[in-house]
């Protein structure tokens, strides 16, 4: 169970980005994505978290816990899957972001944040903060997460 919690945290942390649909990314068009992706977590609705990722994402979970690392790399499926079982199982979530810095370059965002969460399962808070970075790429025409590596502590 504490494994399921740990996979929890990486994966949620991964994520920021934009949904404005232009050819171009802007600054803006990046922390408008990012704000729709903290919406469908903050609402914990994979589905709609699911929009935001193309179907090849590349996603890489570093997982640091009891000094022992460990390194998930989910496919897309199986990321939202996990989400959507870690969800189910937590009786309060809570979480933010901070220190977000947008770069673009060649028409792709990279964005690094840091990603806080406190879960209560079981009677028990458990608290994680991950450094997520982001590349964000138009695909068909519309903003997607091409590639996500999150750096967790637990």
């Amino acid at each position: 169970m504490i494994r399921i919690l740990k996979i929890w945290f990486l994966i949620l942390s991964l994520f920021t980005i934009t949904n404005a649909y232009a050819t171009d990314l802007t600054k803006e068009s990046v922390e408008n994505f990012i704000a729709k992706i903290d919406h469908a977590i903050n609402t914990k609705d994979a589905q709609l978290f699911a929009n935001f990722l193309s179907n090849d994402i590349e996603i890489i979970l570093n997982i640091k816990s009891q000094g022992q690392e460990q390194v998930l790399k989910p496919t897309k499926q199986e990321y939202i899957e996990s989400l959507k079982q870690g969800w189910a199982l937590y009786t309060k979530y809570e979480y933010s972001r901070l220190n977000t810095v947008i770069n673009i370059n060649n028409n792709k965002a990279f964005v690094s944040s840091i990603v806080n969460e406190t879960v209560e399962f079981l009677g028990q808070s458990v608290v994680g903060e991950s450094k997520s970075e982001v590349v964000i790429e138009i695909v068909n025409g519309i903003p997607l997460i091409t590639k996500a590596i999150s750096y967790s502590s637990i």
